[in-house]
């Protein structure tokens, strides 16, 4: 009986013991657990996820925390200054690289446009574009082209100046794309469908035009008229030429700048000119001339002749001898006014008042005028003009006492004896 006791004491002892081993073991495994588990937080983004663990592992912890990584997905660890840790996780995104026309898809967690050139293995020329700029930092769904461009040069307005023009424009292209103006008549030395080459010199001349208006003095013209008053051999100028002017637009074609060549394109006589009238003698010695009939409005006998005997001497119709210094035959017209009109001279108009171009035959001279064909005006006074006389169209026009009389004379042919 004594050794079942014993033996039963021996076994709760044994059991005790056992307990109090395992005991101890459980405290150290749990004081274990305590002294390695760590607070970490875990930044995937705008995500911010915090745990507790013992693992080391920076794809562990991440994948304890449930988050799936990327095959292409970036973790890594940031010590806090207060001993804390954080653990990044940066996502992989899209890029892409065009180039030589083909365009290379890349992933990329971080980085700089550079980066992503090199990358994909691309060479960037001198004159090439890079879009964006190389130094920019990448950004998911970054599209990254190199435009590959050629180096030209453009003469145009007086200057050189460089440019870069992407490969395989034409030159009508290259100056469209650098927005240079280029007009209607405007030269280019180049083929406007040739592709553009590096450094290709291209050289522009611009081609205008202006008007340039100059005025030209228009010389007047010597007429020759045959005067059967006049001694045979002697001339007289009868109207004096006085020259017209005339505009003229020449047109003038410039090259950056420079004449280089004209065209009349208009000529206009703006001020006709006077030809100049001489007067040719052709009368014979002691020609008599018969005149006949009164002059409209004036009673003249009709009898007696006006004889001419060639030294400066005449007999009107009355017998009475006159003495003249010369003796004018051109055409006669005649005029009429209202009672009371003044002359040029500042004279009442009536009979015996005639107009004349003072030029040729000066105010107030005395005058004995007829006709050709033998009516008899009389005697007469220089006292008036008018346009025809000025022009030369008419040689003298006779004061009439009505528009009747006027229509009856008409124009005829005279002689004007220039009274002394």
């Amino acid at each position: 009986m004594k050794d079942i006791v014993n033996k039963e004491i021996n076994r709760q002892l044994r059991r005790l013991l056992a307990l109090t081993v395992m005991g101890s073991l459980s405290l150290a495994t749990i004081f274990a657990v305590g002294s390695f588990s760590k607070t970490v937080s875990i930044r995937d983004g705008d995500n911010v996820v915090s745990l507790v663990t013992m693992n080391t592992d920076l794809v562990k912890i991440v994948e304890q925390a449930d988050l799936e990584l990327g095959p292409d997905d970036l973790v890594f660890k940031v010590d806090q200054p207060d001993g804390s840790t954080e653990i990044v996780v940066k996502r992989a995104f899209d890029v892409s690289v065009s180039a030589n026309e083909q365009t290379i898809p890349l992933k990329f967690v971080m980085g700089t446009v550079s980066d992503a050139i090199n990358s994909a293995g691309v060479i960037v020329g001198e004159n090439d574009l890079v879009t964006p700029e190389l130094h920019t930092d990448l950004e998911p769904n970054m599209g990254i082209t190199v435009q590959r461009r050629n180096k030209i040069l453009i003469s145009a307005d007086g200057r050189i100046k460089e440019y870069c023009v992407p490969v395989g424009v034409t030159v009508s292209e290259a100056i469209h794309l650098l927005e240079i103006p280029l007009y209607e008549d405007d030269i280019v030395d180049k083929d406007m469908s040739e592709a553009v080459v590096n450094d290709m010199q291209i050289s522009i001349e611009r081609v205008g035009y202006r008007n340039k208006i100059t005025t030209k003095s228009v010389p007047y013209k010597t007429v020759r008229k045959n005067a059967d008053y006049l001694d045979e051999g002697k001339t007289v100028v009868s109207v004096k030429g006085v020259n017209g002017e005339s505009e003229i637009v020449i047109k003038e074609t410039l090259k950056d700048g420079e004449v280089v060549g004209s065209e009349e394109v208009k000529n206009k006589v703006t001020v006709q000119p006077v030809d100049e009238v001489i007067l040719v003698g052709t009368k014979k010695k002691n020609q008599t001339v018969q005149v006949s009939t009164a002059a409209p409005g004036k009673t003249i006998p009709s009898t007696g002749s006006v004889k001419d005997d060639n030294v400066g001497t005449i007999k009107d119709h009355n017998g009475k001898t006159l003495s003249y210094s010369k003796v004018l035959t051109g055409s006669g017209t005649a005029y009429t006014a209202d009672p009371g009109a003044i002359t040029s001279t500042g004279t009442v108009a009536k009979y015996g008042t005639v107009a004349v171009n003072p030029n040729i035959i000066p105010y107030g001279t005395r005058l004995y005028i007829v006709s050709t064909d033998g009516f008899v005006y009389g005697y007469a006074t220089a006292s008036d003009t008018g346009g025809a006389l000025r022009q030369g169209t008419a040689l003298v026009d006779l004061y009439m006492n009505s528009t009747q009389e006027c229509y009856n004379f008409g124009r005829r042919t005279v002689k004007v004896y220039i009274l002394n």
